[in-house]
């Protein structure tokens, strides 16, 4: 069961799930009927899992609810980007072994960097919104035995622990970096968009180079959950 907010799958137990809303809300505010998922979310996955079984011509596909073919194109381009898939679209050996992993993509990615360098061990503590962590990071250490994966780990105490982490963060966030322009905000590099720290973050200056893991636009395009990095960590991925 995925739990939404969340970017891994995590065990829940059965029970019910009451959600209030006020009557002006419900009447005014709700919609009739909430538009399918595969319309508005990232398909990265979805392509994986597709492909998998061998499913190529995903164009054809009679979907229940189609979703766009600019969105199937980009999930398409983010697995080649992650070593998914190769530049004809077909299933690379990386893509055979994240599709086993029960996490969004860009951090399945996270996680096998971190294992295939000098990352620590427990990683999946630095996600701190997922619950049941330790669980979560026991069904990905029983995936790697199984794919004869070797588990690496960087010493606590050793100055490179938290630059570690952020290295392995950005293996699969390489494309949500911003850059600090003169004009004193950041730059998007893919996209070449303006956008804002927001006002939540922990950092307390605007570094050159930031990762972050969304968008969120109110008056102005911000980038939350954000962290500094150093611009010549691009060049290793």
């Amino acid at each position: 069961m995925h739990a939404k907010g969340q970017d891994v799958l995590v065990e829940k137990k059965s029970g019910k799930c009451f959600r209030l809303y006020t009557e002006k809300s419900f009447k005014n505010d709700l919609q009739d009927q909430t538009y399918p998922e595969i319309l508005w979310s990232n398909l990265a996955n979805t392509v994986l899992n597709l492909k998998k079984p061998g499913i190529d011509d995903l164009v054809h596909l009679d979907f229940m609810d189609p979703p766009a073919p600019e969105t199937l194109m980009w999930a398409l381009e983010v697995l080649n980007y992650l070593g998914a898939l190769d530049v004809d679209g077909n299933l690379t050996k990386l893509g055979e072994v994240t599709s086993e992993f029960p996490l969004v993509l860009r951090w399945q990615r996270c996680w096998l960097s971190v294992q295939s360098s000098t990352a620590p061990m427990r990683f999946s503590q630095y996600l701190q919104c997922c619950q049941a962590a330790d669980n979560v990071r026991q069904q990905l250490v029983r995936i790697m035995a199984r794919f004869n994966l070797k588990l690496c780990g960087t010493d606590f105490n050793s100055r490179d622990y938290y630059i570690n982490i952020r290295k392995a963060v950005l293996a699969g966030h390489f494309m949500q970096v911003a850059h600090f322009e003169k004009s004193g905000n950041h730059l998007t590099v893919k996209d070449d968009q303006v956008v804002h720290l927001h006002p939540s973050t922990f950092l307390d200056h605007k570094p050159e180079w930031v990762i972050y893991n969304e968008y969120v636009l109110t008056s102005r395009i911000f980038i939350r959950t954000v962290k500094d990095i150093w611009g010549e960590w691009l060049i290793d991925i």
